[in-house]
């Protein structure tokens, strides 16, 4: 039998002695229990507790103190005290625990000179209860000279200065002065951790400028135990400001956030300015970032979870082979999990995957794959990266490419640029151009604009780039109001969600804002000095709609059309609404054939009519000549009307019709809602009108209602009792 299971058989028969009330058996066994130190003292309190409810406290009171001062002999008064303080709130009223228990304080503490005088104030005090006279006492123990202190009342921190024999009172140092407090009221005082922030910063505040420095992780984890349990980014820096100034923080914020990200008790987000939490438990960092590999939902995800512990490492903290390891092995299964859903998202692992095991070759794995079995020869490069949104991420993947492929590099890198994040497009320009094929680089531009909004990374990169005067010898002759125009269209693209529902549309969108307002607008500025009022138009209609772009940004860039174009705000009567008839020449040569015909053959038959009938004698009664009168004057009327018409004739031009929203001139693509019945109208002049050609006037019922919609709207017309409804589609010039 081991001696754990002898010492719980023997507090079995000891605790069915007391059951039986065998009181005589029950101390002599008892006795041998205690001095053969053969029972835990739990257990032998336990059966304490069962001899106490039957009523003797004689023998309770007899047995306890055996218990203790037999143990006391054996083990010492600081390992019994502890025995005596379990025993407190099951006997309270036992007088001789209350002695024995003042007996082992004073023997446990007699390093302490007020020892006596506290117990005297504590457990000795008859009026005060046994099991508050030991917190009591406690309490007074813990506040030792130097030991920091929080008045709870006032909210202060101080330090215990001394413990006043003479007048019983606890002195104390706070920042407001020192304060006394008698044993009852230094109830009030909790007593703090030595590396209290509050109490640090108070009284060694040295203590806490070297915490800075060697350990930043543990200056944050005492910040948020003082002032936390959380705290924004702007809250932790007020609250170091008096440890780390402001002149010196950007430079320690830049040392310190790779150690927090690995503290064990600090739980930090991934934003610029972060908010940070202290943990209920530590957690190690090693099973922080296993748990962030595992629970990244997409492979992308899990591979930036890499890539930030090798930027750590790059940035100075230890690496652990155990974890590159882990790494290493991990990404190598999964290239197998996504090849074919996501191969570029495969190539990265692959990437990483060799990157880990050239670090550890003896921890991480030597990837299974290669590069280009991962590649097919038909692939649609753009649309495989469009997926990857981590600009490092990107590049390697583009490097291990050109690895994989040194044939057909060149051709891969142009196919796939249009797709890429901005650091790839880089990359990628960069070694066409160190190659001498700037051609090809330039061949991708038109694809870029093409697609602004899937290609809005890359339309980002080439804003910045052409701005900035690189790859001169491939993009110096790019049209940058065209690309001006492809991130307003991006931005309108994104804004409306017209973009298929792409899941990074936000993050793209702020983007494409970031490049509109880069350098304070000033490149913007200078493009647009160069457009001409067709092109500085089109801008001034996308801003108006400003779907996309916040309501700052449109009235900045408002402001810099109204100093390079001011005749854009010049106030305009859309072309509908004007007092002439738009038609195009053909129109207005059959309408002047018309009045032509009117005046040399109807009216003047008419004419001739009048004076045939007025020959027939008497006017008052000649049915004949009136009704040729009023004939010749409708005629008349009709002709005048039509020559007024033709006199405010215009003709409608290229640039009316080549509108961004329907206008005269406008061919429109559109689909009925209800049937997808997909229709082409065209909107002419009313001389113009062919219902059977589909071309209707601008100035009928359904033009007008058509007229200054744009992309993406829906028009309803409700006429002879009949209600009509188009989506449009596509808005094009009808000439």
């Amino acid at each position: 039998m081991t001696e754990s299971s002898a010492g719980r058989a023997e507090a079995i028969r000891l605790q069915k002695l007391a059951s039986k009330k065998r009181y005589d058996e029950l101390e002599a066994a008892w006795a041998e229990a205690v001095e053969k130190d053969a029972v835990p003292p739990d257990d032998l309190l336990f059966v304490l507790e069962s001899v106490a409810r039957s009523g003797d406290a004689e023998l309770t009171d007899s047995l306890l103190w055996f218990l203790l001062t037999e143990r006391t002999e054996q083990k010492g008064a600081a390992d019994v005290l502890g025995v005596a303080r379990s025993a407190v709130p099951l006997f309270p009223g036992s007088t001789v625990l209350r002695e024995e228990t003042t007996s082992l304080y004073r023997a446990a503490h007699a390093d302490l000179p007020e020892v006596e005088v506290l117990t005297e104030l504590t457990l000795k005090d008859a009026a005060l209860p046994l099991p508050a006279a030991v917190e009591q006492m406690e309490h007074c123990l813990a506040l030792r000279p130097g030991a920091y202190v929080l008045d709870r009342a006032r909210e202060e921190t101080g330090q215990v200065d001394r413990f006043d024999g003479d007048a019983h009172t606890f002195e104390v140092s706070f920042e407001s002065g020192p304060r006394s407090y008698c044993v009852a009221d230094a109830a009030g005082l909790e007593r703090l951790d030595s590396d209290d922030f509050r109490a640090l910063s108070l009284f060694d505040p040295e203590k806490l400028t070297a915490m800075a420095h060697e350990d930043p992780a543990e200056l944050v984890t005492h910040t948020l135990r003082a002032f936390g349990p959380k705290l924004t980014f702007k809250g932790l820096r007020a609250r170091l400001a008096g440890v780390i100034p402001d002149a010196d923080w950007a430079e320690w914020w830049k040392a310190a956030r790779p150690r927090l990200r690995r503290a064990a008790w600090v739980d930090m987000t991934d934003r610029a300015q972060p908010t940070f939490a202290l943990r209920k438990t530590a957690i190690p960092y090693d099973a922080i970032l296993k748990a962030q590999f595992h629970g990244a939902e997409t492979a992308e995800e899990k591979l930036v979870a890499v890539l930030d512990y090798l930027n750590e490492i790059d940035g100075g903290a230890p690496p652990n082979n155990e974890m590159l390891g882990f790494f290493g092995t991990h990404l190598d299964r999964l290239v197998e999990t996504v090849k074919d859903a996501a191969p570029a998202a495969a190539i990265g692992c692959l990437a990483l995957a060799a990157e880990l095991h050239q670090r550890a070759p003896d921890a991480a794995p030597q990837p299974n794959h290669s590069a280009a079995e991962l590649l097919p020869e038909d692939a649609d490069f753009a649309g495989l990266m469009r997926p990857i949104r981590h600009d490092r991420l990107g590049r390697l993947i583009v490097a291990l490419v050109r690895d994989a492929l040194p044939e057909r590099w060149a051709e891969v890198y142009a196919a796939a640029l249009p797709g890429c994040p901005a650091a790839a497009c880089e990359a990628m320009a960069s070694e066409l151009c160190a190659a001498g094929l700037g051609d090809r680089l330039r061949d991708v531009v038109p694809v870029i604009l093409a697609k602004p909004d899937q290609n809005a990374r890359a339309l980002g990169w080439l804003w910045r780039t052409t701005a900035s005067g690189g790859c001169p010898q491939a993009l110096a002759d790019v049209d940058r109001v065209a690309v001006a125009l492809g991130l307003f269209s991006a931005a309108q693209l994104l804004g409306r969600g017209k973009s298929r529902a792409r899941p990074d549309q936000h993050p793209l969108l702020q983007q494409v804002r970031q490049a509109i307002s880069l350098r304070d607008f000033a490149i913007l500025h200078e493009v647009l000095e160069q457009a001409g009022e067709g092109r500085a138009k089109r801008v001034n209609t996308l801003v108006e709609r400003h779907t996309g772009l916040s309501d700052s940004a449109c009235r900045r860039v408002h402001e810099i059309l109204r100093k390079t174009h001011p005749e854009l705000f010049v106030e305009h009567v859309p072309p509908w609404q004007e007092d002439v008839v738009y038609t195009t020449q053909a129109g207005l040569t059959k309408r002047q054939e018309e009045l032509g015909r009117l005046v040399t053959e109807k009216l003047a038959g008419a004419s001739k009519a009048v004076g045939a009938a007025a020959a027939l004698g008497d006017l008052s009664e000649n049915a004949e000549w009136t009704a040729a009168c009023e004939m010749r004057d409708r005629l008349a009327g009709q002709a005048t009307r039509m020559q007024e018409e033709t006199q405010k004739a215009k003709l409608i031009t290229h640039e009316m019709a080549e509108s961004d929203t329907v206008s005269v001139g406008s061919r429109v693509r559109t689909r009925d809602p209800a049937t997808d019945h997909v229709e082409s109208m065209t909107f002419l002049g009313p001389w113009d009108a062919d219902h059977d050609q589909g071309i209707y006037s601008y100035r009928a019922a359904v033009g007008i209602a058509f007229m200054g919609k744009a992309v993406g709207d829906r028009v309803v017309l409700d006429a002879h009792g009949e209600r009509r409804e188009w989506e449009i589609l596509e808005i094009g010039p009808g000439l």
